[in-house]
């Protein structure tokens, strides 16, 4: 009688101890859950770089950058620059526009899937301009060149470039109106910029001779 009363006790006291333990394990896994709050705090992760067709930079949480198809004789024929604010939201929300002339800014959305991305916008900027911009799976664009890109910007007086940011000597070459540049460091009103064309070239401009950014 007593090993019967005995087995009952122990089988019991086992049933209690699993459900604390199990209540315990429940608690310790909703306790390291991040909170709604800690993830909207996290910012969608940007590489700056050349996609090919984007060349993209990124300073803190400001997108700037260029679209051009590279494999147009001209390849104006399908431009658009574009700068945006990175947040937590995924697509990138960006405003796109032609620097060089008066029609409105219209939306973009830029979905970054790590050195992958995915485009979509509200209009094709340009006749040219591929179709799947507008469609439902958007236009799939690839990481070619990480850099170290703070912004990609667009000339808009024609300037030399200087071998410093003293503005003395000039390295031979000379920046013309639309010409498309990236941004190295920048030094007081000075940028450092690499040049977008077949050389690459390097130097320094004033920053007063780039279009001017919307206010996001």
């Amino acid at each position: 009688m007593l090993s019967i009363f005995r087995f009952f006790f122990l089988f019991f006291l086992s049933v209690i101890l699993f459900a604390c333990d199990s209540h315990d394990s429940r608690t310790d896994f909703k306790s390291k859950r991040p909170l709604k709050s800690e993830l909207d705090s996290v910012n969608v992760y940007v590489i700056s770089g050349d996609y090919y067709e984007i060349k993209m930079g990124v300073k803190g949480n400001e997108l700037t950058g260029i679209y051009q198809n590279p494999s147009a004789k001209n390849k104006k024929s399908c431009m658009f620059f574009f700068e945006g604010i990175i947040g937590n939201k995924n697509p990138v929300k960006v405003k796109c526009y032609n620097p060089v002339d008066d029609k409105p800014p219209f939306n973009g959305y830029f979905k970054i899937l790590g050195d992958v991305m995915i485009v979509k916008l509200d209009k094709i900027p340009a006749n040219k301009c591929e179709s799947e911009f507008i469609d439902e799976t958007g236009h799939s664009l690839v990481l070619d060149k990480q850099a170290n890109w703070s912004a990609v910007r667009m000339i808009q007086q024609e300037t030399p470039l200087y071998e410093d940011a003293e503005g003395g000597l000039t390295t031979g070459n000379t920046l013309m109106k639309g010409t498309i540049v990236a941004v190295l460091e920048k030094r007081n009103s000075w940028l450092r910029v690499e040049v977008q064309n077949d050389d690459a070239d390097e130097g320094w401009i004033q920053e007063y001779m780039l279009f001017p950014l919307l206010e996001l």
